[in-house]
C-alpha cells in the first residue's frame, strides 16, 4: 500500500503534544463524523489516531491493517508512548466504515 506523497509529508511534519493526541482520540470516539474531525485537526492527525487504534486491535481487514502500519511507519512521535495515547475505543465495524473513506483519500492504490 502506497500513501500519497503529500499525505506522507503531512504525517512527517506532524508535531502533536500528548494532550492534543488525547483530545483528537476523544473527539473521534465521541463523534463518528470523520469529516468534521478532519476539518478541525487535519487528515494526518486523524489518520495517526485511527492507525494507532487499528494496529492495536483485532477484527480488522488486511487492507486496514496494512494502511495503519504504513501511516505509523512515517509518524515519528516525540515519545513512543504517544502511540498508546492515540488509540481510542470505537467498535471495529464503525471504525471500518470511517477509515475506508480516509484510506481512499490518502493512498495511491487503485483498489483501496
Amino acid at each position: 500500500m502506497k500513501l500519497d506523497a503529500e499525505f506522507v509529508k503531512e504525517i512527517k511534519s506532524l508535531s502533536l503534544s500528548r494532550n492534543t493526541i488525547r483530545e483528537i482520540a476523544a473527539a473521534l470516539e465521541k463523534r463518528y463524523d470523520y469529516v468534521s474531525n478532519i476539518k478541525k485537526y487535519g487528515r494526518a492527525a486523524v489518520a495517526v489516531c485511527t492507525a494507532a487504534t487499528i494496529s492495536s486491535g483485532h477484527g480488522y481487514e488486511r487492507t486496514q491493517i496494512a494502511w495503519a502500519y504504513e501511516v505509523l511507519r512515517w509518524w515519528k512521535p516525540e515519545k513512543s508512548s504517544h502511540v498508546e495515547v492515540a488509540r481510542f475505543n470505537l467498535h471495529p465495524a464503525i471504525l471500518a466504515d470511517n477509515s475506508a473513506s480516509l484510506r481512499k483519500i490518502t493512498t495511491l492504490d487503485a483498489c483501496n
